[in-house]
């Protein structure tokens, strides 16, 4: 079931405060968007700064690259990237 699906700004804190929303009602979180490596792809980064669980963030194949899976309170997070 679909819970909500929401854009969120090039902007760390309230990508981290979004997903910990998120994960408090959620059995899984997907974002499209934000897993690579550039300056404005926060994805990563909210991840560290909520002290979730890196499972990884990278696989080797193409495309897909920088695909992100973490663990936050129990709620799987998996990043993908691309434009959302």
């Amino acid at each position: 079931m679909l819970v909500e699906t929401t854009r969120v700004g090039d902007d760390l804190r309230d990508l981290a405060k979004r997903i910990a929303w998120a994960s408090e009602s959620a059995d899984l979180v997907m974002t499209a968007g934000g897993a690579s490596v550039g300056g404005a792809d926060h994805l990563a980064s909210a991840v560290k700064l909520l002290g979730a669980l890196m499972i990884f963030h990278g696989v080797a194949i193409k495309p897909g690259k920088p695909v992100l899976l973490a663990e936050f309170r129990g709620t799987p997070l998996i990043g993908l990237p691309g434009n959302a």
